[in-house]
Formats: C-alpha cells, structure tokens, sequence
C-alpha cells in the first residue's frame, strides 16, 4: 500500500536481505511470486533489499523481520495468541481511526487481560505476514494514528 498525495495505489512487495537473493530457489520463488502479482492480480510486483531501502524502510524491514515468528503468550498459564490476534484486527477494525497505536495496544490489553508489552509483538507479527498494512516508507511510530492501517486478511 503506497499513500499518494491525491491516490491511493497498491503494490506487492517481497523484501529480502541481498545474501537470501543469491539462493536459487529464492529466486524461483521471485519468479513465482511476480508471475501471480503482476498477470494473475495486475499488480506492479517489486523485490525490496536493504541496499534499497529508505532509512525507515530499514528499520521497518528489520522490525517485521524480528517478529515473523510470534512465540505463544502465556498468561496464567492459558495460550492467549490468537485471542490476542483476534482482539487486535477486530479493534483495528472498529475503533476510532484518530486514536494512536499506543492507545489500541492499551485497549486492547485492557480488554483481553494481559500486559500491555505483548501487543507490539501481536501487532508487528501480523505486519510481517502481511495483515496489517502500513506505509512501509514512513517512520513509525507508535504515537501515530491508527487510521492509515489496513487490514489485508484475517489471519488463518
């Protein structure tokens, strides 16, 4: 997702380190990928590495990365993740757009029962498999407004 100064435009991003492009299959997967984004869906498919990245690109990149595997939450003993997962899309997607990313994750935390640190993972996992869709050009921040995210699909 690509915010214009009067559009909205989409775009299919694949981002990888430069080292994981020199694998074959890597590249087959590319291929693939490309193929079904640009014939299947009409829609501009562009691979991303960190010698091409804006500074928040980068540090964006390195934050979805660091979160694409979510560990299990526990809270008193019960596996509380895809409560978490839920509540999170589900609150995204009915609260006020104007209120910040701080101000969900406390909400949210608030009203699942847990501490309010694990939702910036929730939140960054669900970014880095493609759910949560923000302007990967642009700082983020969590004092931003929720009103520029997209949610792209219910997880599975």
């Amino acid at each position: 997702y690509i915010a214009g100064e009067d559009r909205e435009t989409q775009q299919a991003v694949s981002v990888k380190y430069i080292d994981e492009i020199k694998n074959e299959r890597v590249r087959q997967k590319f291929e693939i990928e490309r193929k079904y984004w640009e014939e299947g869906e009409a829609t501009p498919f562009v691979i991303y590495t960190e010698e091409q990245s804006s500074v928040y690109r980068e540090v964006n990149f390195r934050s979805l990365k660091a979160n694409e595997k979510l560990e299990p939450i526990f809270v008193n003993g019960e596996d509380v993740t895809a409560k978490l997962i839920d509540a999170l899309v589900a609150s995204i997607k009915g609260l006020s757009c104007h209120l910040t990313h701080a101000q969900l994750w406390e909400h949210v935390a608030l009203q699942e029962g847990v501490e309010q640190r694990y939702l910036p993972l929730v939140f960054y996992h669900l970014a880095a498999r493609g759910v949560i869709v923000f302007d990967f050009n642009r700082r983020f921040d969590s004092s931003d407004p929720i009103g520029s995210l997209k949610i792209r699909r219910v997880p599975a």
